[in-house]
Order: C-alpha cells, then sequence, then structure tokens
C-alpha cells in the first residue's frame, strides 16, 4: 500500500492534479506488481517451479488490475463529488513522504 500511496500522490504532484484516474490505475498496478511478485515468490519458492510462479503472478496480477479499472471509476467519481463539496482540488507539493525520518517537536 505504501507504494501505490507514494507513486499516487508524486505523479499528482507531477500532473498538478490532474488525470487522476491514470494515476491510480498506474500505481496500483505498480504496488500490486511488486506485492504480488515479491509474496508469490516468497510463498512459492521451493514448492513450485519457476514458470508455475510466474503463471501465479501473471494470474493474480490479471484479476486485480481487472478489479483496479473497476474501482478507478468509483474513485474518480468520489473525488469528483469531494472536489465539488470542498470548493477546489487543494494539494501540497512540499511533503516529505520518507517514513524513516524522526520529526522534531
Amino acid at each position: 500500500m505504501f507504494i501505490n500511496a507514494y507513486f499516487l500522490v508524486k505523479w499528482k504532484i507531477k500532473l498538478n492534479g490532474r488525470f487522476f484516474y491514470l494515476r491510480s490505475i498506474v500505481s496500483s498496478a505498480l504496488g500490486e506488481l511488486i506485492f504480488t511478485g515479491v509474496t508469490v515468490t516468497l510463498v512459492q519458492i521451493g514448492i513450485s517451479g519457476a514458470h508455475a510462479i510466474i503463471e501465479m503472478i501473471l494470474v493474480s496480477l490479471t484479476i486485480k488490475i481487472m478489479f483496479t479499472l473497476f474501482s478507478s471509476f468509483l474513485a474518480a467519481g468520489i473525488k469528483k463529488r469531494l472536489i465539488q463539496i470542498d470548493g477546489g482540488n487543494y494539494f501540497e507539493v512540499v511533503n516529505n513522504y520518507n517514513p524513516f525520518t524522526i520529526k522534531s517537536a
């Protein structure tokens, strides 16, 4: 989830808050690729062959990306409505997204 959120926010800054649908799909796909690749490999290594592991990763990614395509329409609609309620699309460009930094009080 951290990878997904990181890419989503970084691309929001680079694209000036536009193209939410594209940003959400691509960031979700990248996050799922990394997460699924690592977890399936770690769970199946020594049990299944490389071909079977790759097949499991591809099938899992296909299902997850299909769900992402569907849910991104819903998320884009919610985002649009929230912008209407709030009166604007505000975002900050100066943020530190490093989870290992310690913020002094």
